[in-house]
């Protein structure tokens, strides 16, 4: 699969068996913003998605990140609830 964005700035998804992009589901679109971020920690948190539901969890080193984390996920199309996981460690 070949992820991109399109002009108008919506993620897509292309695969090797169609020229036409795919709109991500939910679940996918969490990833790719969690994975996208400017943040290097948020690309390690693992997300869990059931009905809408998104479990995040992993380890960051500060409240800041969690809530960050928490904050992308929440604005999401399809997710109805976030249970934040992420534990907090200083190093």
């Amino acid at each position: 699969m070949i992820d991109y964005l399109m002009p108008n700035n919506d993620y897509c998804i292309q695969t090797a068996t169609s020229d036409v992009p795919l709109l991500p589901t939910a679940a996918e679109e969490v990833e790719f913003l969690l994975q996208r971020t400017g943040y290097s920690e948020l690309r390690g948190i693992r997300c869990l998605m059931q009905n809408g539901e998104v479990t995040l969890q992993g380890n960051v080193t500060t409240y800041h990140m969690k809530q960050v984390a928490q904050s992308l996920v929440r604005r999401v199309a399809g997710v109805r609830s976030v249970k934040n996981e992420i534990t907090v460690y200083r190093e």
